[in-house]
């Protein structure tokens, strides 16, 4: 007789129903501590250079001006502000409101849990372990500094991750609905898990375009669902999740804005060329004066290549934050009128155009050059630093020191409400500035050892999930659904980081911060695996030692 399956047989788990409440109040009470956190700090918004471009939108459009973009952000965040601002009229509420953001992001957090934790084999891991390891996931994230440092600053970092968590829980829903393993389909929840990754796969990378090659999960697993669909299920019925959901989101990116009248700005014509160019400049000077020792460069190209190394020079001198990089991409977009001075350009379209064709001609020149850069940056993001893991405490003087003041004489027909917010906001921030402590705890101390743990962790869990990933069809198919599922948030933090590694540089902070949460799931979604697997292989074990000893005793009698 072959060995019973782990999962099969297996004896119920004493108490079960209580651990699974003490989970839940553990998590209510790490919810309640959360909020306090949050709510007892100053509601006043940190206003920095690029708060403009979320928040002009919606005091041009509360001034009867329309709603201009600005600086090139996308629509969704400002119109949230906008929302916000014209149902209260306090600047305030936009910290409030991302304050919940976060509150919600846990809450979906512990949703993905739920449904995760649901597709691993019965036992003491799937009743005990793992709804304890999920809320220690969710706490550190909720009460570590960085995500309420990111509701005090009015830019999309605050709510970008409940847009991508959400993304990740409604795969886990269409996962569930539409692969049940032992149980039926359940095509309305795989109708509704396929719709709503989607608009949220859509919205996280709105929200923040880092998110990028992470939307791609989305199509991934649906598509799947497509080509492995269950018996007796048609084609077409198996596509409406993702059409359903493609239809929608058209109609939610082209409607909304035009629904709005959401005026594009010249800026957003060229921003992310420019970007990108900035940023790889070091690498287009080499191409660029390869072209100019070719002889195949004008008079004009020469002067702007040799423009551009003294921009660049000029950039390491003012370094900063840009260690990875080598120099300061910021300076040469903001501070240098090097970008701008480009020969035989005018126009936006026209500079775009120049910005992509280096940017393309220099990666097939120097193609060592960009993968080099490109796992520089994964490292960076692989293996991370403790302190964005579980950041303790915050510097909450230096960080409104920082806040830049935003004064309404700038809309002068703005609603007299807004106007008094803003003045107001501009003298509790000076406030702040001269009576706040240098450093404000916002989570308990041990969150630091956590970090410390975390940074060994975060990688070890990314080995050990590629190999259970690669291991799981052949050695351990009772686990193949929470292995497929864990690798989505593997997945989701490579992909995110992939798109900062080929775009940018985790030499911003932001960025960072923005890939901890992702870490946090994705530790605690490997380290359940493997224990999942250990206790399942060991009562296997003792099953088949339990079996052997009895027929011995029956073959005695």
């Amino acid at each position: 007789m072959s060995a019973p399956s782990a999962g099969t047989g297996s004896p119920p788990i004493p108490f079960e129903p209580i651990f699974r409440w003490m989970a839940a109040i553990v998590f209510v009470l790490l919810l309640t501590f959360a909020a306090w956190q949050r709510f007892s700090l100053p509601l006043t918004p940190v206003l920095d250079p690029d708060s403009p471009g979320y928040l002009n939108p919606a005091l041009s459009q509360l001034s009867g001006h329309g709603l201009q973009q600005t600086q090139g952000r996308s629509f969704l965040y400002p119109v949230l502000v906008l929302g916000v601002l014209n149902a209260t009229g306090d600047l305030k509420s936009i910290v409030v409101m991302q304050h919940i953001a976060s509150l919600l992001t846990a809450i979906a957090w512990m949703g993905i849990w739920v449904v995760w934790s649901s597709f691993l084999p019965p036992g003491w891991i799937r009743s005990f372990f793992a709804p304890f390891t999920g809320v220690l996931s969710v706490g550190i994230y909720l009460t570590g500094a960085e995500s309420i440092l990111f509701g005090l600053q009015v830019r999309p970092e605050a709510v970008f991750p409940l847009a991508a968590i959400l993304q990740i829980l409604f795969l886990m829903l269409f996962i569930k609905g539409q692969w049940p393993g032992n149980g039926e389909v359940n095509f309305s929840l795989a109708l509704a898990g396929g719709v709503g990754a989607v608009v949220f796969s859509a919205a996280a990378c709105n929200l923040k375009p880092s998110w990028g090659f992470a939307i791609l999960l989305t199509p991934l697993v649906l598509g799947l669902g497509i080509l492995f669909r269950p018996a007796g299920q048609s084609i077409v019925r198996a596509a409406l999740p993702l059409i359903s959901g493609c239809l929608l989101t058209l109609v939610l990116v082209a409607g909304v804005p035009a629904a709005l009248h959401w005026k594009r700005d010249e800026a957003s014509k060229s921003f992310l060329a420019m970007n990108l160019f900035a940023v790889h400049a070091n690498i287009i000077l080499d191409y660029l004066q390869g072209e100019v020792d070719a002889g195949r460069a004008t008079p004009e190209e020469a002067g702007f290549c040799d423009r551009l190394r003294s921009g660049i020079l000029e950039s390491r001198n003012q370094l900063g934050r840009y260690v990875l990089l080598g120099h300061n991409p910021d300076y040469l977009m903001y501070f240098s009128q090097t970008l701008v001075q480009i020969p035989r350009v005018s126009t936006s379209e026209e500079r775009r155009g120049f910005y992509f064709r280096t940017l393309f001609s220099s990666m097939a020149r120097f193609p060592g050059r960009y993968v080099a850069k490109w796992l520089t940056q994964l490292r960076a993001a692989a293996f991370q630093d403790p302190k964005y893991l579980s950041r303790a405490s915050a510097n909450l003087k230096k960080l409104h020191s920082a806040s830049i003041p935003f004064s309404s004489a700038q809309y002068p027909d703005l609603r007299p409400d807004l106007a008094r917010s803003l003045s107001r906001i501009n003298s509790e921030t000076s406030a702040l500035v001269s009576g706040l402590p240098e450093i404000v705890a916002t989570g308990p101390k041990w969150l630091k050892k956590a970090g410390a743990a975390g940074a060994v962790l975060y990688p070890a869990s990314l080995l050990a999930g590629l190999i259970l990933l690669l291991a799981a069809p052949f050695f351990f198919r009772d686990h193949l659904r929470p292995v497929l599922a864990a690798s989505l948030v593997s997945a989701a933090a490579f992909l995110s980081a992939m798109t900062v590694a080929f775009v940018h540089s985790f030499d911003i902070d932001r960025y960072l911060s923005l890939q901890s949460w992702l870490a946090w799931l994705t530790i605690a979604c490997w380290i359940a695996v493997v224990f999942s697997i250990v206790e399942c292989r060991l009562r296997r074990r003792f099953q088949t030692a339990g079996a052997a000893g009895r027929k011995t005793v029956n073959d005695l009698a």
